[in-house]
Formats: structure tokens, C-alpha cells, sequence
């Protein structure tokens, strides 16, 4: 598989850690840029047809896919996130003793994530992606005589891979860190799909409980459909009305629907280490229609090759400040002080930090500068540098983070 080399080329950065878990709302840190392998497996056990009424696949038939991807996002300043990056597909599929698979390239994507609040326990963040396929749809040579839709297509067709076309989406993403150790997320977005589906709303809502290595999150997505299609107002039965395109892809109707939307609870487990992070997910369609019925579990390795904080930290002759935290502890000579943020907000060990005192006027005094000596996941050891005012830094501070 091509993706292989490509991976054995880049390597991680040791100067900065991945945190466990990344909330919805978060951008990348600046100046870093990270990698993601991650894999897909889907088993179908049936389908809910256009009116929602639930079906099992036919004694012996089956349906499979697998999906694998690479992807790269770079933090650019403090509130931009770029992605980028390109799948890989496999399908296979038994239909009454009929066995065919196909596999390729899908698609290559792109968007930014702009951070647009950062206020105390809340993120809040829009996004915009687009993706085009690499590979063209064949319609069923069977599509005008309106055949038996279980019997489209010859014996020896390759099944499509997917809807070909573009796919534009736009989302917002909120992101309410309840605890150092808990964190709650939901995202609502517009999905502009290929060929002849109709456009949707896709959502997510998780809860995650993460520590300085592990991470436990759960929660549920799904899509719900516009109808707004071109064949919405056709009277008929659904991929039967009008003239719909119909492609050969046996056992499954995931690529032929007709207003489909779904609904798929999930739970995920990662590890990380250095900057290494490693997740593995499961997840079970609970509802929906015009779709398939089933379970699949992915899992992802993702890797930091240019350290976590920096890029575009000064405008002009002024700092800008990627995170704000706050002073919890001081030591007895005040040398060291603890703050209140860590790997998880992309406060690595060598960042560096500029502390103030701060009034409810509105009026900042800066007390110190130093550099983080030590970092866990929710919190960081400051080794104080150079003193500006001769008092003594206190609990409650604020430490504005830099690079």
C-alpha cells in the first residue's frame, strides 16, 4: 500500500507530546504539524429501508468495507488550523452466490478550522472542508430497463467504491471543558454531497474522560437528510422514481439512497505517549433510513513532526499569547510556580511563559517570564526566569503562554 513509505518518511518530533484526547473545538497548536494513519471496518447486517422499516441481509449474502487515510493539519498562528489529506477503499460483497470486490483510491480532501472563542471552560470553532473523488461511477447497465433492483448488474462488475463527485461541508464546533479531566463537545454542520443524494446535517455529541495518557470518550453522530434532491417531488418508490441513477453495488445501500440519514452510537480508548498518540473506536447504527445496518470499529495512530508551539507567536513588536492559564501553586522561595493547563492545550515542556497580575479594571502587570521545566496532560511546573517587579508572583496569577 503506497501510504506505507510515505509514513516511514516522516518522523516524529520527540521535542513535543501528544495529548490523549483532542476536543472538537480545538485547533492544532501553532507551528505544529501532525500526521494521521487511520483504518476503517464496516460489516453489514441489513438495512432500513426508505420508510425506516428494518431488514436483514438474505441468508448468505454479505457486505464489507474498508477504509484507510492519511491526513496532515498544521497549526498556522494561534486561531488557524489547515488539514489536508487522501483515502483508500475496499469493498466486497456476496450476492446470492455472487461474490465481487473492488478497491482503489476515494478522495482527496482539504479545509481550515478558525478558532473563534476561548473563554474560560469554553472553545468555540467553525470549519470548512472539501473533497473530490478519484474515481468515476459506472451506472448499472440495467438502470432503463428498471429491473429487480437486487439483480442490477452483470456477474464480473466491479461494485462502486462510492457516490463520485464533490462533497462541500461547513460546521460549527462548541466545547465545554467541564474539569481538568472531562470535557464535553458537540458539532452541527451543512453537507453538500455528490451525484444524486440530497444534502445533510451531520452532528456529533461526545463526552470524554482523559488523564495524562489515557483517554475514554463516548457519545453519538449521525446525518439527517434535506430532501432536497433532484427527485424529492417525484411521485414513486424511491430509487424507482423518475430517472435516478443507479449503481451496481450488491448487498448494501449505502451508495443507492434515497434521503438516507442515520444514527451510530460510539465509544473510543487512546493512549499517548511522547508524540505518539494510538486510539481505536467502535461503533453500532442504531437507526436511520434508506441505509445500511451494522457495526465498525477504525483505529488511528497519529505523530507530531514539528514541535507544538510556535509559528506566528509575535505580530510587529507584540507577543501574541496561544493559551492563557491560571497560577495555582508557588513554591516557598518562588522559583517554580504550577499552572493550570498542559500537553492537552499545547503547553509542552520548553514553552515559554510571560505572568501577570491582573485586575478587575482590566489592568495587566507583568511579574515574570519563564519556561515550562514540566508538563503532564492537565497541568505544568514553570521555572521563573527573570523578575520585572520585585513582589513576589502569587496564586491566581495569569500566565499567557508563548513560543
Amino acid at each position: 500500500m503506497p501510504l506505507v513509505p510515505l509514513f516511514l518518511l516522516l518522523v516524529p518530533s520527540a521535542a513535543s507530546a501528544m495529548p490523549p484526547y483532542v476536543p472538537l473545538a480545538a485547533t492544532t497548536p501553532a507551528g505544529a504539524l501532525q500526521m494521521e494513519l487511520s483504518g476503517g471496518w464496516f460489516s453489514s447486517e441489513g438495512w432500513w429501508d426508505e420508510e425506516g422499516t428494518e431488514w436483514d441481509l438474505p441468508q448468505g449474502d454479505s457486505f464489507t468495507q474498508m477504509d484507510a487515510g492519511l491526513a496532515a493539519r498544521y497549526g498556522f498562528g494561534r486561531n488557524v488550523e489547515f488539514f489536508g489529506g487522501v483515502g483508500w477503499r475496499s469493498v466486497s460483497a456476496v450476492s446470492r452466490g455472487l461474490e465481487s470486490s473492488a478497491s482503489g483510491p476515494t478522495s482527496v480532501r482539504g479545509g481550515a478550522r478558525v478558532s473563534l472563542l476561548r473563554r474560560g471552560p469554553w472553545l468555540l470553532s467553525a470549519e470548512g472542508s472539501h473533497a473530490q473523488t478519484m474515481y468515476d461511477d459506472e451506472v448499472s447497465p440495467q438502470q432503463q430497463g428498471r429491473q429487480d433492483p437486487a439483480a442490477r448488474g452483470f456477474p464480473g462488475d466491479d461494485p462502486t467504491l462510492g457516490v463520485a463527485g464533490s462533497t462541500t461541508e461547513g460546521s460549527a464546533r462548541l466545547t465545554w471543558l467541564y474539569s481538568p479531566g472531562t470535557a464535553l463537545s458537540a458539532s452541527l454542520g451543512y453537507r453538500l454531497t455528490p451525484g444524486h443524494l440530497a444534502s445533510e446535517v451531520p452532528w456529533r455529541a461526545e463526552l470524554a474522560l482523559h488523564g495524562d495518557r489515557w483517554a475514554l470518550s463516548f457519545g453519538g453522530d449521525g446525518a439527517v437528510s434535506m430532501e432536497d434532491d433532484d427527485y424529492a417531488n417525484v411521485e414513486g418508490d424511491g430509487l424507482e422514481a423518475g430517472n435516478r441513477p443507479v449503481y451496481f453495488s450488491p448487498a448494501t445501500k449505502r451508495f443507492n439512497s434515497f434521503h438516507r440519514s442515520w444514527t451510530r452510537a460510539f465509544a473510543g480508548l487512546s493512549f499517548a505517549t511522547g508524540p505518539w498518540r494510538a486510539g481505536v473506536e467502535a461503533g453500532r447504527f442504531m437507526g436511520g433510513t434508506s441505509t445500511d445496518r451494522g457495526f465498525e470499529v477504525g483505529a488511528a495512530l497519529a505523530w507530531t513532526i514539528k514541535g507544538g508551539a510556535g509559528g506566528l507567536s509575535r505580530v510587529g513588536a507584540f507577543k501574541e499569547y496561544s493559551e492563557e492559564a491560571l497560577v495555582m501553586r508557588v513554591s516557598p522561595r518562588g522559583k517554580f510556580i504550577k499552572i493550570d493547563k498542559g500537553r492537552s492545550r499545547g503547553v509542552d515542556k520548553g514553552t515559554k511563559v510571560d505572568v501577570f497580575k491582573s485586575d478587575p479594571m482590566g489592568e495587566n502587570v507583568l511579574y515574570a517570564s519563564g519556561v515550562v521545566y514540566e508538563s503532564t496532560n492537565r497541568s505544568s511546573i514553570v521555572m521563573l526566569r527573570k523578575l520585572y517587579v520585585k513582589r513576589k508572583v502569587e496564586k491566581g496569577f495569569t500566565a499567557r503562554i508563548y513560543e
